[in-house]
């Protein structure tokens, strides 16, 4: 696996600092994502946003790309760290 794509052992701050705009598209994406939901979005409505599937988010989440918590019964996605899914 190449080294940038590896999330595995970087720590919650790490992975946040990944996830900064790259580029104009990212800052646009990130700024209209942030206005939808906040810091925090639900797993199913961010798939729903972002049109991909719940396991893809899943997927992203085990493989520590992304960050989230859980509220209750709620698995909430740090929507910063979405920048990490996108190319």
């Amino acid at each position: 696996m190449e080294e940038k794509n590896s999330f595995e052992f970087l720590t919650d701050e790490e992975i946040l600092e990944r996830a900064k705009p790259k580029n104009e598209v990212n800052r646009l994406m990130l700024k209209n994502i942030l206005l939808k939901f906040g810091e925090l979005g639900e797993l199913t409505s961010v798939a729903r946003y972002l049109k991909v599937s719940r396991p893809f988010l899943y997927k992203a989440l085990e493989e520590r790309k992304i960050l989230s918590v859980k509220i209750g019964v709620k698995r909430m996605i740090v929507v910063r760290t979405i920048l990490n899914i996108v190319d």
